[in-house]
């Protein structure tokens, strides 16, 4: 119905959406498709979401053993009626602004870098080949350091062939979501270079210094380990998924983040010429 307005035209005017999703609870799902409108449709401009933080305090209470436990306390928890009760706690992220789950989905989809596989049709079938996106609009994307790495059931997995796995850069401490663990296991990573003087809003390819076949080799030699390593424990099958994940990083500090701050990571299927 959103983008019908436009493509119908029967709205000509800037649309921005004042409230596109409310994050309480289990919710802030579908955002893709709502990005997918406002990255299609120009004059989509976009929209907030409902909104940052929760509105909580901290507040104790003694369990049945008589020990004490903080949470964090919303409307009734204070004997207080009437109330609205936990619709104040509709935040990305906690009172003390660590993270939400919703919140790594809100990076995810307003990440200013995105990946696809480039086709291959016609060319070189054992290199590989990255199609990167600059969707900033007034950015270049010189300032941005490329990694990728390879992984076998949600395991990063590290190998001679593929190379020198890239050193650690340096992790911003002083934010609640900085020192929050990650949601996927970190490592393994292996440098792809800069992404280059790309133009705002315009894409490039990039090779990677690696091969289909080297992939395949790395996975093959992986997924007989780890079925070997499961039969013997379970005495039964083994299901094995193997992935490609890309993410772009800032190669200098500036003004609102440090060295190595993640701005995009995306999971890719395997390219079709790894088997």
């Amino acid at each position: 119905a959103l983008t019908a307005l436009v493509d119908n035209g029967e709205e000509r005017r800037p649309i921005m959406l004042c409230e596109y999703a409310h994050s309480m609870g289990n919710s802030t799902g579908n955002l893709d498709q709502y990005w997918e409108a406002f990255e299609s449709h120009p004059s989509i401009a976009g929209g907030f979401i409902w909104d940052w933080a929760d509105q909580c305090l901290r507040a104790t209470t003694t369990r049945p053993d008589g020990s004490k436990v903080e949470y964090w306390a919303y409307g009734g928890d204070f004997g207080d009626k009437p109330n609205d009760g936990q619709f104040c706690c509709n935040g990305l992220v906690f009172p003390d602004r660590s993270p939400h789950p919703a919140l790594f989905e809100a990076k995810a989809v307003m990440a200013p870098i995105a990946f696809a596989w480039e086709d291959q049709d016609g060319g070189d079938a054992a290199s590989l080949t990255l199609r990167v996106r600059n969707k900033y609009d007034i950015c270049t994307a010189s300032n941005i350091a490329l990694q990728w790495r390879l992984l076998l059931n949600g395991k990063p997995l590290t190998h001679p062939g593929l190379g020198t796995v890239a050193e650690a850069l340096h992790v911003p401490t002083d934010t609640a979501v900085a020192t929050t663990a990650a949601p996927l296991l970190d490592g393994g990573w292996y440098d792809a270079g800069a992404a280059g003087p790309m133009p705002p809003r315009s894409a490039g390819v990039l090779q990677l210094q690696t091969s289909s076949e080297t992939l395949t080799d790395v996975l093959r030699d992986a997924a007989t380990a780890a079925a070997a390593g499961s039969l013997s424990r379970a005495g039964g099958g083994v299901r094995l998924e193997a992935h490609f994940e890309v993410r772009a990083l800032l190669r200098t500090a500036l003004r609102w983040a440090e060295v190595g701050h993640v701005v995009a990571h995306q999971q890719l299927p395997l390219p079709k010429q790894v088997l």
